[in-house]
């Protein structure tokens, strides 16, 4: 147990400790930590993406494993690549509930030839109570890069 001598001294300590910590602090050569530039305004930089979607559609699987609360989603959604070369352009396909909210965000990318159509169709396991939930689904390009290096585009 902790007699009285063995508190004070831990007080003591403490306030030593603090003291030294104070005197470092009230340096008067410190460095001023207030920015000298004004805020930069904000820029927004929106690329093109030479990207849309053309035609969307989801539905939830047939079955599901109410043990484990999961089920099954399928999504597919058609791009159209507008610019001069191929690209491997990403989807983010997102689920939406009553009320317009955001329920589930999953994406895929797919090499699109030059001026052409592409389809992806995949599918992901969520919670069952978000697959009850939604009401509709919307599928967004977000990012497209050139293609640097000899991909095959597919079909």
């Amino acid at each position: 147990m902790l007699n009285i001598r063995s508190i004070i001294s831990i007080f003591v300590l403490l306030f030593a400790v603090n003291a030294c910590a104070a005197a470092s602090l009230r340096d008067s050569n410190a460095i001023s930590t207030r920015s000298e530039f004004e805020p930069a305004n904000p820029v927004t930089v929106v690329k093109s993406l030479e990207a849309e979607v053309v035609d969307e559609s989801w539905h939830p699987a047939t079955f599901s494993w109410p043990r484990f609360d999961r089920g099954l989603f399928y999504w597919t959604a058609t791009l159209k690549n507008d610019a001069p070369q191929s690209r491997d352009i990403c989807v983010v396909f997102r689920l939406y509930g009553a009320k317009h909210q955001m329920l589930l965000g999953v994406r895929d990318c797919r090499v699109v030839a030059s001026r052409q159509e592409g389809h992806i169709s995949s599918s992901a396991f969520v919670n069952l109570d978000l697959l009850k939930q939604a009401t509709s689904g919307q599928a967004r390009p977000y990012e497209s890069h050139k293609i640097y290096y000899p991909k095959a585009v597919p079909g």
